[in-house]
């Protein structure tokens, strides 16, 4: 998200423990979905089609599909439990919102660039950063609401909107129904979105990728998965993967022909449903062996990781261009940079019972 994907229901999954056959394998995905986003948002990329850094963004955008289908499996598992959908939903916006208002003031006030925090002119860049900050989120309902001064944390509110959608349209005797409204969303949200500059686009007023267009689909597929005892091999679910990844790039390369923008703002395509779907069921079926079950022990790690790796960002980029320069090195250490540094963050906040509120 320089170009612009988690959580515990995988933002709301309660914690599983690790040890389970049967969830090791998304919190394994879990991870990696973290590390994909983190590389997203921090991999420097042109936004050309013979970038590299353009093709790592683009290949990266399973991720947090991945996630809005695993908040709505869980989320489904727990109303099967016997649990309320009032009470669930009630935790949940008590949980996503409480972290989107709190993480939205953090944002608003954090330091600004490196090279500004260590210039002679430190407290008026960083008020400077502050003004701005400010006047971009006021400047538009969509953002102060949605999005926030920083980038990602649209996905806060996003999934919270998935979750109400399942909850407003959720019904064990007519799933399809609630499925056939968020496959519309879906496709008003692609068609006002990447589809927008093609004869078949729309004009919208909104950025599509905030609220339900993007993760109603994805989380009421969450729920119609949680509901079913047989599910696809691993065979079938790479099949889909793959499948999902294929199109997803195919039709970035197409609409790049039609709109030659920056390609990080194809943030989903038609092809993304099954790559997205894919991810989710590749995750439920991977076997809980070897370096699988190490990776899913930092499965509490996620959340953190992505509500904190922005502040990293540019103090990343600053060093790894001092160390490395223009060398091949520069592009792969910057995520990989940030996600050290998140995840130490992430850990040392952990320790505490009143900091592990500010990521969990």
């Amino acid at each position: 998200m320089a170009n612009e994907s988690t959580p515990a229901p995988v933002l709301e999954q309660e914690s599983p423990p690790t040890t389970s056959p049967r969830l090791v394998g998304i919190d394994f995905v879990r991870v990696l979905a973290v590390c994909a986003i983190v590389t997203m948002h921090t991999f420097p990329a042109s936004g050309a089609l013979d970038s590299l850094g353009t093709w790592v963004n683009q290949c990266c955008r399973w991720a947090v599909p991945f996630f809005f289908v695993a908040a709505g499996f869980f989320f489904e598992k727990g109303l099967l439990k016997g649990r309320s959908a009032k009470t669930q939903l009630l935790r949940s916006t008590r949980r996503l919102l409480g972290l989107f208002v709190l993480w939205w003031i953090v944002y608003l006030f954090a330091p600004p660039g490196l090279r500004d925090l260590i210039g002679p002119e430190r407290i008026g860049a960083w008020t400077q950063a502050i003004a701005f900050r400010w006047g971009r989120v006021t400047g538009s309902l969509e953002l102060f609401l949605l999005e926030g001064p920083a980038i990602h944390l649209w996905f806060l509110v996003a999934l919270w909107g998935g979750l109400l959608f399942v909850v407003a349209t959720r019904g064990h005797r007519k799933p399809d129904v609630m499925l056939a409204i968020a496959l519309l969303l879906y496709v008003i949200g692609v068609l006002g979105g990447t589809y927008s500059a093609t004869p078949a686009g729309l004009n919208l007023p909104i950025h599509t990728r905030n609220g339900i267009f993007f993760s109603a689909f994805f989380t009421a597929v969450g729920v119609m998965l949680a509901q079913r005892e047989h599910l696809p091999g691993l065979r079938g679910a790479l099949l889909l993967f793959v499948a999902g990844m294929a199109s997803h790039i195919c039709e970035v390369i197409a609409w790049s022909r039609i709109e030659p923008l920056p390609l990080w703002e194809n943030t989903f395509t038609l092809g993304t449903l099954v790559w997205g779907v894919g991810a989710f069921l590749v995750a439920r079926t991977l076997p809980a062996v070897g370096p699988v079950k190490q990776i899913a022990r930092l499965a509490g790690l996620p959340l953190g990781i992505y509500l904190t790796h922005m502040i990293f960002a540019d103090p990343v980029y600053c060093i790894a261009a001092k160390v490395f320069g223009d060398g091949p090195l520069y592009n792969p250490s910057c995520p990989a940079g940030v996600l050290l540094c998140a995840g130490t963050a992430t850990y040392i906040l952990s320790l505490n019972r009143f900091t592990r509120r500010l990521i969990s």
